[in-house]
C-alpha cells in the first residue's frame, strides 16, 4: 500500500504544479515571452516528474506480472 500512497501523493503534487500554472495564467491581462519561457520550464519539470512516475509503475507493474507468474 506503500508504493501506492507514493503514486498518489506525487501525482496529487503534479497536479497541483498544473493547477498553479492554470490560475497563473488565468489571472494575466496577456502572456508574453517571459510567461512562455516560465511556463515552458515548469511544464518540462511536470513532464519530467510524470515520466518518472510512469517508470515507476511499469517497473512495479512488471515486478509484480512475474511475481505472479513463478506463481502459478
Amino acid at each position: 500500500m506503500v508504493e501506492a500512497e507514493f503514486v498518489i501523493a506525487n501525482l496529487r503534487g503534479q497536479v497541483r504544479n498544473l493547477q498553479g500554472m492554470l490560475n497563473y495564467l488565468e489571472s494575466r491581462e496577456g502572456v508574453g515571452q517571459e510567461e512562455y519561457s516560465y511556463l515552458q520550464t515548469r511544464l518540462q519539470e511536470v513532464i519530467g516528474r510524470l515520466k518518472d512516475m510512469r517508470r515507476f509503475s511499469l517497473d512495479r507493474g512488471e515486478r509484480h506480472r512475474l511475481r505472479a507468474q513463478w506463481i502459478n
